[in-house]
């Protein structure tokens, strides 16, 4: 299912009511922290493909020094239940745009720009999935994890990571 919160939440709710017993699957875009709030019990066992390496909220190293930085940061966005994943995804996207602004140079032109982005291949960050970019690859990340609601709607990150295939390779 490929939704926000809010919608996909209700069509979880009522495909549990009608009885649906196939594992509900949603975008990054639902995988947030509220999506199970939202949900309620029928979001246990649904699972959210995220562009994550780590969950915001998690023990992982990268999870607390971000969370303590952002909390520090934006108090008043942290007694929201902030950071999460948009959060996240934002800061990962930033590393990616501040790493080819790096690599452009100082006589920054869009079509340098472009080039450096190109130049990106497997780029890491602590918190999101490698970045990798090129003539024909727009797209910039390629991979996903898949985060999992727990019966006590906590989320866990499953270990395995998957990757689109290009077909056109094929």
């Amino acid at each position: 299912m490929y939704g926000y919160p809010n919608p996909s939440a209700i069509i979880t709710r009522q495909a549990k009511q009608l009885g649906l017993k196939a594992t509900v699957m949603g975008a990054n875009s639902a995988g947030s922290r509220a999506y199970p709030k939202i949900v309620g019990e029928a979001a246990a066992g649904t699972q959210n493909i995220v562009t994550l390496k780590v969950l915001p909220e998690g023990d992982d190293p990268a999870a607390v020094k971000f969370r303590t930085a952002f909390e520090q940061r934006f108090p008043d966005l942290a007694r929201q239940g902030r950071p999460d994943l948009g959060d996240v995804l934002g800061y990962g996207g930033a590393q990616v745009f501040i790493e080819g602004l790096k690599r452009a140079g100082p006589q920054l032109t869009q079509a340098g720009f472009i080039k450096a982005l190109e130049s990106l291949k497997g780029f890491e960050t602590d918190l999101t999935l490698p970045t990798t970019f090129s003539a024909t690859e727009r797209e910039g990340n390629q991979s996903a994890r898949i985060v999992e609601i727990q019966p006590d709607l906590s989320r866990k990150l499953l270990p395995a990571v998957v990757r689109a295939e290009d077909q056109a390779a094929k």
